[in-house]
């Protein structure tokens, strides 16, 4: 029988492309809800617009003209961006605690690596 917790929980998270509901405890075990196996260091487990931001502060881009071309929220990405490759890097990938994110040195060609950017 089904709980009033499991009934009242969404079945995708808003804006998800992959209609996915994924939880920081079901991605650490590797897997999403619908026991599908997560892959962070797949690119495509990143959104297209979280993929572009990337790209573009790899390229020197800032942020801000990023979210005045893709009328977004770059913090935001950010902060999914990090959350995705957490398991891929055991750290944050983007430094975003000054007045503009930047990609993490250390972590630069790898990126270029997993999104196929030469």
């Amino acid at each position: 029988e089904v709980s009033e917790v499991e009934k009242s929980r969404p079945s995708c998270s808003i804006g998800s492309d992959a209609g996915d509901f994924s939880t920081s405890a079901l991605r650490a075990s590797g897997r999403n809800d619908k026991g599908n196996e997560l892959h962070a260091s797949n690119p495509s487990s990143l959104s297209p617009d979280e993929t572009a931001l990337v790209a573009h502060l790899l390229a020197g881009g800032s942020a801000h003209e990023f979210e005045r071309t893709h009328h977004c929220i770059a913090s935001v990405l950010v902060d999914s961006i990090n959350d995705k490759l957490y398991d891929e890097f055991a750290d944050i990938c983007i430094d975003a605690s000054g007045s503009e994110p930047v990609i993490i040195e250390d972590y630069a060609d790898e990126l270029r690596s997993l999104l196929g950017i030469d």
